[in-house]
């Protein structure tokens, strides 16, 4: 219906909402390279209409969708960019979930002790009870899935007594919520 209605900036902010819409429902069936493509649609008509709010959630996305993809620099990239949008905006939900995803760019290229520090930036910091909620991620909130992961980077410096006290704020956190999928990633 979208290519059917005039391109006025409220049609194409439209247009941009409905494919970021289309996230939760194409990740659960796997469709990875199908929200690539319908995320690249997104970026480009953000950028026509200078939307920098819609712009940084395209840009954590596609960090996360680099992420499953194994291209890690473009993960920490984009997670970057969506930061730098997250600041200007002064978007704390938009700080945490780049955050997020920077931290898993960090961990995978196994420059552990850079995503403990970038992870616990969210977890410790001022909007954690906001990181407690799910913002729109499939399976837990960016608390419960930076906890884990940093219980794994925690855990390959050595630092297992920090790692366990993480895991044990991941499972309060996820009990507290009642969300089974952040209880297996907690547990």
């Amino acid at each position: 219906v979208i290519p059917r209605l005039p391109a006025t900036p409220a049609n194409l902010r439209r247009a941009i909402v409905v494919r970021l819409d289309f996230h939760l429902p194409l990740f659960v069936l796997a469709q990875v390279p199908r929200l690539i493509q319908l995320h690249h649609e997104a970026e480009q008509l953000a950028r026509q209409v200078d939307d920098p709010g819609r712009l940084g959630r395209v840009s954590y996305r596609m960090g996360a969708y680099s992420w499953m993809n194994a291209q890690y620099a473009r993960t920490i990239e984009y997670a970057r960019q969506a930061l730098h949008i997250a600041a200007a905006a002064q978007d704390p939900e938009l700080r945490i979930l780049a955050t997020y995803v920077l931290g898993l760019g960090y961990h995978e290229r196994g420059e552990y002790r850079t995503a403990i520090d970038v992870l616990i930036g969210y977890l410790e910091g001022p909007d954690v009870e906001l990181a407690k909620r799910r913002l729109g991620l499939a399976s837990g909130s960016p608390y419960v899935l930076g906890c884990h992961r940093l219980v794994r980077c925690l855990s390959a410096v050595g630092d297992f007594e920090r790692a366990l006290r993480y895991a044990d704020y991941a499972v309060q956190a996820a009990e507290a919520a009642d969300d089974p999928p952040a209880q297996a990633w907690a547990y």
